[in-house]
């Protein structure tokens, strides 16, 4: 359930607007493997009369620059996964839009599953398995706890003969 700021340094078309929803949110799905149905993407322009680099303000010819910032659920990812997603979501900038700014940046911003949620849920309350009256299923992860431990225990063991 990705939230996805971007924010750009132009104007772009309503074409490369759709254009650049519809790539986060396919990164978003194939490399952080998130719900796409649940991925929100809002794009807004600043102009470049409000962005500056190096104290600069940003010229046609220093090209476009960008800001994404991808709120994720702390831990849902690897290192690889979002190493891969930060380069995708550059190169679709560059596809998309052409000349970029190379200081345009890409944030994978985690947020505890606790701190983070939507439809007055958090993410952890999503994952926790309930009963039908809706409580804490307590059989279900005292199952869950025997069942693990009885799959590791026997490696741990190993590792001492």
């Amino acid at each position: 359930m990705p939230y996805i700021s971007v924010q750009l340094s132009a104007d772009i078309s309503a074409d490369q607007k759709s254009r650049l929803s519809r790539g986060i949110t396919h990164i978003m799905g194939e490399i952080l493997g998130k719900e796409t149905k649940l991925t929100a993407v809002h794009i807004t322009t600043q102009g470049s009369s409000h962005w500056s680099i190096n104290a600069e303000q940003i010229t046609a010819s220093s090209g476009m620059s960008a800001f994404i910032d991808a709120r994720i659920s702390a831990g849902s990812n690897t290192e690889e996964e979002k190493r891969n997603a930060i380069a995708a979501l550059h190169r679709l900038l560059e596809t998309t839009l052409g000349h970029i700014n190379p200081i345009s940046y890409a944030a994978l911003t985690e947020i505890p599953a606790t701190d983070w949620g939507y439809d007055g849920k958090t993410q952890y309350e999503r994952k926790l398995k309930r009963t039908a009256s809706g409580a804490v299923d307590t059989d279900h992860y005292l199952h869950k706890g025997r069942r693990l431990r009885s799959e590791i225990l026997p490696r741990f063991g190993q590792l001492f003969r």
